[in-house]
Formats: structure tokens, C-alpha cells, sequence
């Protein structure tokens, strides 16, 4: 069976998520390892293992040359630098809060011709940031000390973002070294509590008819969004939401089965969750303040019931007979959802959301509901 037959028996919902994950573990997929080395006075070792990250207040490292030795402890004074499963260590010499030191410290990642980032490894890890003017530790209030090394103003919405954490501070290295424009930084992950009104369309065939009806309603509606940032741009993120709103409504139907005259009511009143899960795109109207996204993906809603029904008026010759007609629609819809918006940034990133969304689900036997929802929300 060729690729692309394969490719078009797969449902729809399925290629999505598979598109998502594809997205996440491109995001996540670690670089091919570099070959472990060790530097023992002048001398490269690259045929022997390394036992672990340094011990002993990051000063002492356990080495053996061939499979065939032991394990042999080593000093700081004997070891240079040396690199295991990827980290890179070098012999250094700093204040870690105060005192002197001669020690291992981890080079991070990404270092520019004028700034590196350091790691001390221990119960607590401590940072350093090193310039031409010598290495220092990380202050308890760190990020001027960083604005000042890297000296770009650009940086400064990440930087006030940027926590002391290792992989905080390696995304604001790489950043550092490849930033090229101002852009809007955000946190890697996000929610977005919000309220809107909702204007919903339920869709249906008429019982013992061939007649399509449809019902609308308008209603406040409550959610919540929690996002997660894909790409090193964080301009395309993987969000999940849920949305509570409610659907109170009748209308009215008149229609003629076997040349005798119907008329109708037909009432609903449900509460409805929906869960939209989605990939959206953002793009930069002013760094940092105004921000505009676009989403698309797959929605889901679950109905509850409180009561539903059809009150009918049957005209046939001179007479007239009333009934209440039994009516019900499906526990579940599925389907498509898209949407877009814009952020307005305060502070650190957090600010409004305003946006618009629709969600197209059907059901079985031609039932839908389809929304069209107004919010404004606060993300975190």
C-alpha cells in the first residue's frame, strides 16, 4: 500500500495529533552526543570513561583509561577540562558566595565571543556569568548582572522573564547569540483563564420527518486555555481548553408529512463542556505589547440534559390533535474549531487576551452544534 493511500485512511483527528507530537519532539529532540573526552595535564583522553559528574565540592573526578583499569581517582590540579554524555567542565577559579575556589564548573551552552554561563553542581546549584572583566556568581537580584554582560537591549523582556534555572538560562544564551530584531518573549508555559458570551446553533432532522430544523441560543460562557510553546521562536504553541456554557432555547417549526400540516415547538435546555485542542501561530504587531495569533484544531463537547422535547399541533381535515413528541440529540460532538486574537502585554509577559472561536461539531443522524464564542481573558 503506497505512503499515500496510508496517509488517507488515517482520520483527520489522528493526523492532527500526530502532526502535534511530531511538532513536541522536534522541540525536544536532544542533538547527537559528541564523543566524551578528558584532558589530564597536555594530554587528550578520548578511549577511556568518565565516572559520573565531579564529586567532592565539584573537585575530584574519577577516570579510567581502557575497560580493561580501574576506575582512578583524579585532583582538580591534574584535570584541565573533560566532557561527559554532552557537558562540558572546566578547571576554574571564582568566589562561590564569598569564598575562593578552585574548582569544576559546567560550561552552558551557547556562548558568545564575550559571555559564558557557568554551573556549579551541587544539592543547591549555583550559576556565574562570565565576562572579560573575570567570572561572578549570580546576585539575588541577577538579571541587571546579565542585561550588563550581554549589553543588548532587546534581551531585557527575556531577561526579566529568566529565572535561575539551568534551562532558563541556556534559552536566554542561545537567544543571546542568535537574536537578530526585537520579538515578544514569553514563558514556556501559559493559562489563560477568560469569560465571553457564546451564540450556538443546534442542528437536527425533525423525528419522523425528512425536515432539517435548527435551534439557537446565546449565552455567557466560562474557560480556561493552558498552553505550551514548541519552538524556539515560541511563536507556535500546543493548547488545551475547556469551556463551560449553557443552551436554553425553542423555535418554532411548521411543515407538511403525507399532505397533512404539522406545527411545532421544539425546546432543548442543556449545559455543554467543550474541550478545543489546538496548534497556534502568533506574529508580532508591536515586540512584546500587541501580539496576534490565528489556531485551528480538533473540538470536543459532552452535552448533560435537562430536558428536551417537541410540543405538536397535528392538522388533519377539520380537526386538530396535540401531543409532546419525543425529542433527544447526541451525548457528544466532535469536530473541527479555529480561531484568532491578539494579546496585549503588562508586565513580564502576562496580559489580556481578546479573541474569537469558533467550533464546528456534528454528532450522528445530521445533528450538530456549532458555536461562535467572544471572550476576553488574563494569561499568566
Amino acid at each position: 500500500m503506497s505512503q499515500k493511500i496510508w496517509i488517507f485512511l488515517i482520520p483527520r483527528k489522528y493526523l492532527f495529533f500526530s502532526f502535534l507530537w511530531f511538532l513536541v519532539g522536534s522541540a525536544l529532540a536532544q542533538t547527537q552526543g559528541k564523543r566524551d573526552y578528558i584532558v589530564l595535564a597536555d594530554t587528550i583522553y578520548s578511549q577511556g570513561k568518565i565516572d559520573d559528574i565531579p564529586s567532592e565540592e565539584n573537585t575530584v573526578l574519577f577516570f579510567s583509561r581502557s575497560k580493561k583499569e580501574e576506575f582512578k581517582k583524579y585532583t582538580i590540579k591534574e584535570i584541565n577540562e573533560f566532557r561527559v554524555s554532552d557537558r562540558l567542565f572546566f578547571r576554574k577559579s571564582f568566589q562561590l558566595n564569598g569564598e575562593d575556589k578552585l574548582a569544576f564548573l559546567e560550561k552552558l551552552p551557547h556562548s558568545t565571543d564575550k559571555v559564558s554561563l557557568w554551573k556549579w553542581n551541587g544539592k543547591i546549584n549555583y550559576f556565574f556569568v562570565e565576562t572579560p572583566s573575570g567570572i561572578h556568581q549570580l546576585e539575588a537580584e541577577f538579571r541587571p548582572q546579565l542585561l550588563d554582560a550581554y549589553g543588548n537591549l532587546d534581551l531585557d523582556p527575556l531577561i526579566s522573564l529568566t529565572r535561575p534555572k539551568e534551562l532558563s538560562l541556556i534559552y536566554l544564551a542561545k537567544t543571546a547569540k542568535t537574536i537578530q530584531k526585537p520579538r515578544t518573549f514569553t514563558n514556556l508555559f501559559g493559562i489563560t483563564p477568560w469569560v465571553g458570551y457564546s451564540s450556538q446553533t443546534v442542528g437536527f432532522v425533525i423525528p419522523n420527518t425528512n425536515k432539517e430544523g435548527k435551534i439557537q441560543s446565546a449565552s455567557p460562557s466560562f474557560g480556561l486555555n493552558a498552553e505550551v510553546f514548541v519552538t524556539f521562536l515560541r511563536n507556535l504553541s500546543f493548547n488545551v481548553g475547556a469551556i463551560l456554557s449553557k443552551f436554553d432555547s425553542q423555535d418554532y417549526f411548521m411543515y407538511e408529512q403525507n399532505s397533512i400540516r404539522y406545527e411545532s415547538d421544539i425546546f432543548a435546555d442543556f449545559n455543554q463542556i467543550q474541550i478545543p485542542v489546538t496548534a497556534r501561530y502568533y506574529l508580532d504587531l508591536d515586540p512584546n505589547r500587541w501580539r496576534l495569533f490565528g489556531e485551528v484544531g480538533y473540538g470536543y463537547s459532552m452535552q448533560k440534559y435537562n430536558s428536551m422535547g417537541i410540543y405538536q399541533a397535528k392538522f388533519e381535515r377539520n380537526e386538530v390533535e396535540t401531543s409532546i413528541a419525543p425529542f433527544s440529540l447526541e451525548d457528544s460532538f466532535s469536530g473541527i474549531t479555529w480561531g484568532i486574537g491578539v494579546e496585549k502585554y503588562i508586565r513580564k509577559n502576562q496580559g489580556f487576551s481578546f479573541g474569537l472561536r469558533q467550533l464546528d461539531t456534528k454528532g450522528l443522524n445530521q445533528q450538530s452544534i456549532n458555536s461562535l464564542i467572544f471572550y476576553l481573558g488574563y494569561k499568566f
